[in-house]
């Protein structure tokens, strides 16, 4: 339905599913129905003479919105907007012709933390800005006070849990209307027509809108799975939050709200521990001796540890048999296999191609000098390639159990082969499987006296009538003591069940984690040069 307000044309497309109205103000086109009610189109004329007042009211806001974000652009902050974890020096914005990706909503003020909506919605645009380099993505939040602390504060913690790492725009202007029906905004250029989706589009919808703009740039979409040595894939193509950069210098940089992930080695007295956002994983003893690290920095490369490369690990599953630590690399949406003995990380999920031919003298040292294995070039999405996982459990039956932050997806994994045997979707149905060993982590903070307990932790999220679930990877039993990661005091406390006494542990040995990566020049790019 096409109709015609203050001198402009809009286009109301009808949402087949939910039964609400989405507004594109795009000028004059007819829909053609391609897919779960998504629409492409094409120029046509038509017109109606009359618009509900609702519409109306709408259609200025969707106006207002489309003039407001174009003319802050080029500002860091100005009499109704303020920038926020965008560098002063660079604008971080490619050009005016680019194609740009807002996510909108009140979540950076009302975040609370695993299982919301906003996190599904941050993955969402995470992996678009992932597979399109190019394409312009930012936040939208309106707020009374652009400059408040309070705000800041809060926005703050939303970055580092979520580790966003594309600008955010925040303004007093009162846009209501779009807050409530639209969660993605997409547009071209500075004169390009809107296209908008609510909050529940789905990624494959995201991406066919997306990839509809950019094509004309020749920008082929990347690959979620793309393990390169250094010298194919720089560390500069790794971007991080601009805002918490200062957070950086802390002994731990785990995300708060979702807290560090902890796993122990009772028999050799040992303790890992995922500093999730400084993209490696400490090792320590029941003293607080800091005995080695695995991972140097944020990228996806195996390798020794001091080489080996991850993006933010999180939950990880020791195994004694093989001496080894299996762990998720949530950004690289990957399962790691960290041998203790040679010191060696390697990529156990997803399997990686290697279509080389090793019968030539340059092949075989080429082999030996840098890995370069990557996946098929399919431009396509796996369907069960994981998503952001989060948590990992080991099984009965010897499978991994690996789940994402909200607990909506189940990745059954057979550790023997190292392939998804089946996913499972919606808290339900992953309860119904997963649910005992859910239970059996998360109740260890049901044996601390609540009064012990820090404020987040003691009211951290359920999922169908666990409580705690969302600590699950956090908390770990270790001889006679319950140990928490606790992000938000940034330590790590051990509750002793005989004395009820909860400390911290008081770490040493600093040295083995050697000079962080921020500080370290990227010689391997010059040394491939």
């Amino acid at each position: 339905m096409v109709m015609r307000a203050a001198g402009r044309c809009y286009q109301i497309l009808r949402n087949y599913q939910t039964s609400r109205w989405i507004v594109n103000s795009v000028a004059l086109y007819s829909c053609r129905k391609i897919n779960n009610g998504v629409f492409t189109y094409r120029q046509h004329t038509h017109r109606l003479s009359t618009v509900p007042e609702s519409c109306k009211t709408f259609l200025s806001e969707v106006d207002l919105l489309s003039t407001f974000i174009r003319s802050s652009l080029n500002e860091i902050e100005g009499p109704s907007h303020c920038w926020l974890n965008r560098s002063t020096v660079t604008k971080d914005l490619n050009g005016r012709d680019g194609v740009f990706l807002v996510v909108t909503g009140a979540f950076f003020e009302d975040f609370l933390g695993s299982g919301t909506d906003s996190t599904i919605m941050f993955e969402k645009v995470k992996s678009l800005q992932q597979r399109y380099p190019s394409l312009n993505v930012m936040g939208f939040q309106h707020c009374r006070a652009v400059s408040s602390d309070v705000v800041s504060s809060r926005l703050a913690k939303t970055i580092m849990s979520e580790y966003i790492t594309f600008p955010i725009l925040l303004s007093n202007k009162s846009l209501s209307e779009i807050l409530d029906r639209v969660g993605y905004i997409i547009f071209k250029g500075m004169e390009g027509p809107l296209l908008l989706h609510d909050k529940d589009a789905g990624f494959e919808i995201l991406e066919t809108a997306i990839k509809d703009l950019i094509v004309q740039q020749k920008e082929k979409p990347g690959l979620l799975h793309n393990l390169r040595g250094t010298w194919v894939k720089p560390l500069d193509a790794f971007r991080e939050p601009y805002l918490c950069s200062p957070l950086q210098n802390l002994l731990l940089y785990l995300p708060v709200q979702f807290a560090g992930c902890i796993e122990v080695d009772e028999v050799n007295n040992r303790l890992f521990l995922s500093d999730i956002n400084h993209h490696r994983i400490i090792v320590f003893d029941g003293s607080g001796k800091i005995l080695d690290c695995i991972g140097s920095s944020p990228g996806f490369e195996d390798g020794e540890f001091e080489s080996s490369k991850i993006m933010r690990p999180a939950a990880s599953v020791y195994d004694a048999a093989e001496n080894c630590l299996y762990f998720v690399d949530s950004e690289n949406h990957a399962i790691r296999r960290a041998d203790m003995e040679s010191r060696t990380v390697e990529t156990f999920y997803p399997k990686l191609n290697d279509d080389r031919t090793k019968s030539s003298p340059w092949s075989w040292i080429i082999d030996k000098l840098w890995s370069t294995k990557a996946p098929s070039n399919s431009a396509e999405v796996d369907p069960k390639l994981l998503f952001y996982p989060w948590h990992l459990l080991k099984s009965l039956e010897n499978d991994l159990l690996i789940l994402n932050r909200s607990f909506e997806t189940l990745w059954i994994m057979d550790l023997s082969s190292g392939l998804i045997k089946e996913v499972v979707k919606g808290s339900a149905k992953i309860v119904e499987i997963s649910g005992p060993l859910i239970l059996k982590k998360s109740s260890l903070l049901t044996d601390i006296p609540a009064n012990k307990l820090p404020q987040h932790i003691a009211t951290n999220f359920s999922v169908n009538g666990i409580s705690h679930a969302g600590l699950l990877s956090s908390v770990v039993t270790f001889q006679d003591n319950i140990v928490i990661s606790d992000a938000d005091g940034q330590v790590v406390w051990r509750y002793n069940k005989t004395s009820e006494s909860m400390t911290s542990f008081e770490f040493s040995k600093f040295g083995i984690l050697g000079l962080p990566y921020w500080l370290v020049s990227p010689m391997e790019s010059a040394y491939a040069t």
